[in-house]
């Protein structure tokens, strides 16, 4: 009975154990990869004023997207070039609300970020 109980214990952890690892291998995949972003201020190079604003941008590698969030950093341009220095997606928009864009990506290389604003200056590499 004592062998039982310890048998049945340890079919339990090793199910558990590879039901966390199943979800943590789904839930990765479909999970978005922050992309590091250096922000210049234009106006104050010395960060000293201080403001709310917003720049982030998020990779998502199963749908070969990159979103870009922008907050109260003026008119911005978003430009994403490839390893070749080709531009391979652009947009611009007003910033006065909360934005996201979502720019596709056409496979598998380097890119550069760039985001140019009005306020701010911005920009980063990444690989898909």
């Amino acid at each position: 009975m004592k062998h039982f109980f310890i048998s049945l214990i340890a079919i339990i952890v090793c199910a558990t154990n590879f039901q966390a690892n199943a979800y943590s291998v789904k839930h990765t995949e479909s999970d978005p990869e922050e992309i590091d972003i250096g922000i210049e201020n234009k106006d104050d190079p010395y960060k000293r004023e201080r403001g709310i604003y917003s720049i982030s941008s998020h990779l998502f590698r199963t749908s070969s997207t990159l979103t870009v969030e922008l907050f109260n950093i003026g008119t911005a341009t978003v430009t994403v070039m490839n390893s070749a220095g080709v531009i391979v997606s652009t947009s611009s928009t007003d910033t006065a609300v909360p934005v996201t864009l979502n720019l596709p990506l056409p496979g598998e290389d380097s890119y550069f970020i760039e985001i140019i604003s009005t306020k701010y200056y911005a920009s980063g590499f990444f690989n898909l």
